[in-house]
C-alpha cells in the first residue's frame, strides 16, 4: 500500500499508479518541468526588459542585415518588405521592422493589393499608412499595388509575372539589397501570401536580382507553436535558428498599436492574435539561396 492522503479518490490513484518508486518518478518529472518553466520565464524577460538599457547592435546581431553590419560597418541595409495585404506588415514583421530602423536601415514596404476582398480597399489603404507611422516607416517608403490580376482573397493564387515585374522593378529603382518576404507556406497558408514568395522565388532561380541583393523569407511554424507556445518560442527560436528578430518590450506596445490602426479588421480573433501570436514578438527567416551557375562553381 503506497502513501494515503486522507483523501480516497487520491489514495486509490497513489496506491494502483504510482507507489514506491513511482513517487520518485513523479517528482523528478514535476522538478524537471519547474526548471524548464523557470529557464523559459527568465530568458524571455530578459529577452523583452534588457533592450531597453543596451544598444541596438545586442539586438541585431542575429539579424538579416547583421552579417553586412559587421563586415562593413557604414553599410547600412536598403530593405524591401513584400506583402500582400495591409496588415501583413504589422501581424508579422512587426519585430523585423523595429529592429531594422532602430540600428539605422531604410525600410520599405511594397503591398500588392488594397486588402478590399470585402469592399473595405480605401479604408484599408489608408490604415496601412496609419500602421507604418506608428512603426516609423516614412509615407514614402509605402508603395501600394493595385492590379486588376491581384485580387484579394483567401482563394486567389496571384501569377507570378506581374509580381516579380514590381518586385523587381522596385529593387532596380531603389537601389535594394535585401529582400524579405514571406515563405513557401505564407505563414497563414494564405495564397496571395504563397504567390508574393514564388514570386521572390522566381526572380531567385532565374537569377534577376541586383547582384548584392539577399532574398529572407519568414519561417511559417504550425498553429499549436505560433499560438501556444510563446513562453518557450523567444529562447527556442533565438538560439536555434541563424536569422532571428526579437521584439523588446517597448516594442510589443508599439507594434499592438499599429495593429490598432487596422481598426477595421479588429475582430474578436485579431484580439487573439495580439495575446498569443508568437509573430508579435519572434521573427524567423531562412534565406533563399541563388542557385549555383557553372561560372560560379569553376571558381
Amino acid at each position: 500500500m503506497g502513501q494515503q492522503w486522507g483523501w480516497p479518490l487520491v489514495d486509490v490513484f497513489f496506491d494502483k499508479h504510482i507507489s514506491g518508486g513511482g513517487v520518485a518518478q513523479i517528482c523528478g518529472l514535476i522538478l524537471v518541468t519547474l526548471l524548464i518553466l523557470i529557464y523559459s520565464i527568465i530568458y524571455t524577460v530578459t529577452f523583452l526588459t534588457w533592450g531597453k538599457r543596451s544598444s541596438p547592435g545586442l539586438w541585431g546581431w542575429k539579424g538579416v542585415c547583421s552579417k553586412r553590419r559587421v563586415t562593413t560597418t557604414t553599410k547600412k541595409c536598403r530593405v524591401l518588405l513584400a506583402i500582400a495585404h495591409p496588415d501583413d506588415e504589422v501581424m508579422f514583421f512587426g519585430p523585423t521592422i523595429l529592429n531594422l530602423l532602430r540600428d539605422g536601415h531604410s525600410v520599405y514596404i511594397l503591398c500588392f493589393s488594397y486588402g478590399d476582398s470585402e469592399g473595405q480597399g480605401l479604408t484599408r489603404k489608408s490604415e496601412l499608412w496609419k500602421s507604418c507611422r506608428v512603426l516609423g516607416v516614412p509615407d514614402e517608403n509605402v508603395t501600394i499595388i493595385k492590379h486588376d490580376h491581384l485580387k484579394d482573397g483567401m482563394t486567389n493564387r496571384w501569377p507570378i509575372l506581374p509580381l516579380s515585374a514590381h518586385i523587381r522593378s522596385f529593387l532596380n529603382s531603389y537601389g535594394i539589397d535585401t529582400l524579405i518576404t514571406f515563405d513557401r507556406s505564407g505563414v497563414s497558408g494564405h495564397l496571395n501570401h504563397i504567390s508574393v514568395h514564388n514570386a521572390a522565388q522566381d526572380l531567385v532561380e532565374r537569377n534577376l536580382l541586383p547582384n548584392d541583393c539577399e532574398v529572407y523569407s519568414l519561417k511559417s511554424v504550425g498553429f499549436f507553436r505560433q499560438y501556444a507556445l510563446n513562453l518557450f518560442n523567444i529562447p527556442l527560436s533565438y538560439f536555434f535558428n541563424q536569422f532571428v528578430h526579437v521584439a523588446r518590450g517597448s516594442d510589443y506596445k508599439t507594434i499592438v498599436k499599429a495593429m490598432k490602426s487596422h481598426s477595421s479588421q479588429m475582430l474578436w480573433y485579431r484580439h487573439l492574435h495580439i495575446l498569443f501570436s508568437m509573430y508579435l514578438v519572434v521573427n524567423i527567416f531562412q534565406k533563399i539561396s541563388r542557385p549555383i551557375t557553372l561560372a560560379s562553381h569553376s571558381k
